[in-house]
């Protein structure tokens, strides 16, 4: 009896819950359907979780404490306009407007009474987990709470995702992300491949991380020098 209380006792001192910080901003009802199951996971596991999202749990457990975003901002859901009297590429408005909804996510969401109540208390997390999407703008919360930073992507890798993640890229044989080619690229098809991987991130770049960087204050005032790229997940 003794050696079993011993087995437990010491199991019980080598299972530790983290206190884990989750921010969920996109308004797309899909999206959540991974993240969710992720946060479902997590709190199953006993770690205590603080959740940032438009998709609140009906009846959470005591260790989910969850910010709800529902009604700040639109569905982003068939959502995309579509615009025809322009020579710019139609995939181009498509990121455009990606982004244009993310960064405008991110102001409305930063400003939340609930959400600068979170960032001006003393609460220390272990975890930050963020969406990357169409902005880099949550990334600095691993800074302000001095913790690692997990990236989540429900979708497949936009032109941007690979230098966030130090992936290298492979526009000679990896289709881009809306341009619909197969993965037996002519010539021209891989020429027009590249072009558009090195349009579209220098599109983001301008539309989502600067304005982004612009935004990191609100965020973290104690770190006014560096640059919001210094806090993605793995760069190179």
């Amino acid at each position: 009896m003794r050696a079993l209380l011993l087995w437990v006792v010491l199991c019980a001192a080598g299972c530790q819950a983290a206190r884990l910080l989750a921010v969920l901003p996109t308004n797309t009802r899909s999206h959540y359907a991974m993240y969710g199951r992720i946060i479902e996971a997590l709190a199953q596991r006993e770690h205590q979780l603080t959740v940032i999202t438009h998709f609140p749990m009906k009846n959470p457990p005591p260790n989910v404490e969850e910010i709800s975003l529902a009604g700040t901002i639109p569905e982003i859901a068939n959502n995309l306009t579509r615009e025809y009297q322009s020579f710019k590429p139609e995939f181009i408005h498509n990121l455009e407007q990606i982004i244009e909804e993310c960064v405008q996510t991110c102001e409305i969401v930063s400003r939340l009474p609930a959400v600068t109540a979170l960032l001006n208390s003393t609460v220390t997390f272990d975890l930050v987990i963020v969406e990357i999407f169409g902005s880099e703008c949550f990334l600095p919360l691993g800074q302000k709470f001095q913790a690692p930073v997990v990236g989540l992507l429900s979708s497949v890798p936009l032109p941007w995702v690979n230098d966030q993640i130090g992936n290298p890229e492979a526009t000679s044989y990896i289709p881009a992300y809306m341009m619909g080619y197969g993965q037996r690229m002519n010539f021209w098809e891989r020429f027009i491949n590249t072009v558009s991987v090195a349009w579209a991130k220098m599109l983001y770049k301008q539309k989502s991380q600067i304005p982004s960087q612009e935004l990191k204050m609100l965020l973290d005032a104690s770190d006014e020098g560096s640059s919001i790229g210094a806090s993605a997940p793995c760069r190179e």
